[in-house]
């Protein structure tokens, strides 16, 4: 009774506050108001009517216009755990068959990857010197684990860089398995990439088991402890699971909770689909339209036939199909519409746009158009892709290519490869040892004349480093420096002055450029 009774005392107020609202009245007078107490009284019986009606964020009404709208109120774990399968089997096949989806992992593959992210060791004492010895020991034993890393035997580290940045573009996740290598190998182990569709997810959510009394949930084949690290791994064709010192899973966070990676494809699956059924259905209609040619009544397909002969006295119909109906209807040309220029291609293109945004990265990066650019609007665009692509490669840096160097560092170790260190000196303070830094492959000018200038004024008013231009480049500065001075030594020995010569001086290139150049 007591609701009923206040919104009959209420009832004066009541008209005249929605009427109120309806005219744009501000919030807190009519928050203060009679109505809105009652409000606050009403919605303890009727709040997902009222709050639908009435709530003050549009994103959560859910009112008549919004039914169609869906949410869910789940975690991350569970919003994905009954699609991420459906989802992967999808990714993989838009990368199998569509043309857009492989150039998109083929751009980024190349800008990120390129010929493979290469450690550099940054062992230093106290005073920041560099450890000369063991930087040169480390850099040395790489390069004979980097050709045996693979347990396949058919790729080096840096090609499988390629392989599992693919992995994680289609699948979401790359899982990395430890095994041991043979007698004759560098170090006494190697790795196996693994395709994360070989989680087993059966052992979900059960009781764990006796060999991980640690485990707190199990999710996505994945024994977990209480604060979310994974203890070991379910996998398929395998009666125990595979402890997580052995086995890394590599994925790239995005919300909190996460343990397994989504694929980079899936904002971006529809609009591929869309694409494709788009393609697909003015195909058909192209097909249709080709197969179609003139609806003629029966008293003219005698002659249209005898027309048709060739000197055989054979039937050949030169273009479409002929279609023939009752005497005295009229001849007809059936055709298809032919919208490409005023319909598809925009529709295209804005479908690509829209894909291309998904990760970050420009439409002409991807599709190679250039049509309507001009200097400044591709130099724009190539910039902020490369601030996309530095991105990524940080992060996979330190997602995937560090834990392998951490593990390498520590064989180096433990099977007496460093001389005059023991495994005991590098477990009291491993992240020391581990310390290195990945060069990427870099990226040429846009603009070569002027951005070197640029490079050239930066470094005489000390505001760029060797290190820093060399490293955009892909290359480590020591060894540019070292090779710069043998070439200058071996010149001098030659009597070269200039090796590479001038076509003509710069203030003279400069005044034959055009006008439309010094506008681009």
């Amino acid at each position: 009774m007591g609701f009923i009774k206040n919104v009959w005392n209420n009832r004066k107020f009541l008209f005249s506050d929605i009427k109120a609202m309806g005219s744009g009245i501000p919030a807190n007078e009519f928050e203060i108001s009679r109505y809105g107490k009652l409000i606050e009284h009403f919605s303890k019986y009727a709040r997902n009517d009222i709050d639908a009606q009435f709530g003050h964020y549009d994103a959560g009404n859910t009112g008549r216009l919004q039914d169609d709208w869906g949410t869910s109120y789940a975690t991350p774990t569970s919003n994905f755990k009954g699609q991420w399968k459906n989802i992967i089997a999808r990714a993989i096949s838009s990368f199998d068959n569509n043309p857009h989806t492989k150039a998109i992992l083929n751009t980024l593959t190349s800008n990120v990857i390129g010929h493979g992210l290469r450690p550099q060791p940054r062992i230093k004492n106290k005073n920041g010197t560099p450890v000369e010895g063991l930087n040169e020991q480390l850099s040395e034993g790489w390069k004979r684990y980097n050709d045996q890393w693979d347990s396949t035997g058919r790729n080096t580290h840096y090609e499988m860089q390629k392989v599992r940045f693919g992995e994680i573009f289609r699948t979401g996740s790359t899982i990395t398995n430890r095994v041991k290598a043979p007698k004759d190998n560098y170090l006494s182990i190697q790795n196996q990439v693994v395709n994360v569709l070989r989680l087993d997810d059966g052992h979900d959510w059960t009781t764990p088991n006796y060999s991980e009394p640690d485990a707190a949930q199990t999710v996505f084949g994945i024994n977990m402890d209480k604060y979310g690290r994974p203890l070991s791994y379910w996998i398929q064709g395998i009666d125990k699971p595979i402890s997580a010192r052995y086995m890394k899973l590599h994925f790239k966070q995005e919300v909190a909770e996460q343990y397994i990676g989504v694929s980079w494809l899936t904002p971006a699956l529809k609009y591929l689909w869309a694409n494709e059924s788009l393609i697909k259905d003015k195909l058909i209609a192209s097909r249709i339209q080709a197969m179609i040619g003139l609806f003629v009544p029966d008293s003219m397909m005698t002659r249209l036939i005898k027309q048709q002969k060739n000197s055989d006295d054979q039937i050949e119909m030169k273009s479409g199909k002929i279609w023939y109906g009752k005497m005295g209807e009229k001849p007809e040309v059936v055709q298809a519409d032919d919208s490409v220029k005023e319909v598809l291609e925009p529709l295209q293109s804005l479908l690509l746009h829209a894909i291309a945004m998904t990760f970050g990265i420009s439409y002409q990066s991807i599709t190679r158009d250039l049509v309507k650019t001009n200097m400044a609007s591709g130099k724009i665009n190539t910039n902020e892709d490369r601030k996309t692509y530095r991105m990524v490669q940080k992060w996979y840096a330190k997602e995937v290519c560090q834990h392998d160097w951490n593990e390498f560092v520590f064989r180096m170790f433990l099977e007496g490869k460093i001389s005059g260190r023991s495994i005991s000196d590098y477990m009291k303070d491993p992240w020391y040892y581990s310390e290195c830094q990945w060069i990427p492959t870099g990226f040429d000018y846009i603009d070569p004349s002027r951005e070197a200038q640029a490079d050239i004024d930066l470094h005489e008013n000390n505001m760029l480093t060797l290190e820093k231009y060399y490293g955009e480049r892909g290359i480590v500065w020591t060894d540019a420096v070292e090779q710069l001075k043998k070439e200058k030594e071996l010149l001098k020995e030659a009597g070269i002055d200039k090796p590479i010569q001038a076509n003509e001086p710069t203030a003279k290139r400069k005044n034959n450029v055009s006008d439309r150049d010094r506008q681009d």
